[in-house]
């Protein structure tokens, strides 16, 4: 992490403000559960070293985190007077992040139970 704040400071602060703003909100709402799915589509990610960046803090915080990249062609627009479509590609960044569940009174996952 400490090259990414020397090498590539203006990414690596841009990754840190996109977890803080967007994936903090939704680890905290599934906190009980040990696991978050996180989609996202910040234009950050397409940056080459910001989808490693956003790994390696997560796991650094104690997370573990898989990312699975999904690509769609949509369509733009249709050019009628010359018999033909333009498509963009859209880029959707899925998070699969788990993390250790809190032991709430001392109790047990409740599918351990009998």
């Amino acid at each position: 992490l400490e090259s990414y704040t020397t090498e590539k400071r203006d990414v690596f602060l841009k990754v840190i403000k996109t977890i803080r703003r967007d994936f903090l909100p939704i680890l905290r709402r599934q906190a009980l559960t040990g696991k978050a799915v996180i989609r996202s589509e910040s234009p950050i990610f397409h940056h080459p070293i910001a989808k490693a960046m956003a790994l390696d803090v997560l796991s650094e915080r104690g997370f573990t985190a898989v990312l699975d990249v999904e690509k769609n062609m949509l369509l733009r627009k249709v050019v009628m007077d010359e018999a033909r479509m333009e498509h963009f590609e859209k880029l959707t960044y899925h998070f699969d992040i788990t993390f250790d569940r809190p032991s709430i009174r001392g109790t047990h996952s409740p599918r351990h139970r009998f």
